[in-house]
């Protein structure tokens, strides 16, 4: 039960670090539907990850373990669509120029958008559970 928890303190506070970085990522205001929000994000990873996991083991096997990180993004768009209160949109990088480095403004994409998220979500989970072994 403990495990629990903090896998869903963990997942609010990476959606919470996720929508103040990434644009594209939006949560209502209020820590309950942030809460809320981790609750189910917690439950998806804890019941549908493991499922997609052994469904699609061959593929994962012959993409050598990236087929993972879709499965992370399927699960995004999954909570996107559970709770009304996260929403992933479309968003345009403006682009930087620093030190004689440009990079040009970007479109990105709703699939974009979703793998950014997940991207982000999946690794600020990961370093929050390796501070705590």
């Amino acid at each position: 039960m403990r495990v629990f928890i903090r896998n869903i303190i963990f997942n609010s506070f990476a959606l919470w670090l996720t929508s103040q970085i990434l644009p594209g990522l939006d949560i209502s205001d209020g820590w309950q539907k942030l809460l809320a929000a981790g609750l189910i994000l917690c439950i998806l990873m804890f019941l549908v990850k493991p499922i997609l996991k052994i469904l699609l083991l061959p593929l994962n096997f012959l993409t050598f373990g990236i087929l993972t990180w879709f499965i992370n993004v399927f699960l995004i768009y999954l909570l996107s669509i559970l709770v009304p209160d996260v929403t992933v949109k479309s968003w345009v990088f403006n682009g930087i120029s620093t030190y004689g480095l440009s990079i040009a403004p970007l479109k990105i994409t709703y699939f974009f958008a979703l793998v950014l998220s997940a991207l982000m979500i999946t690794t600020i989970v990961k370093v929050l559970e390796q501070l705590c072994e």
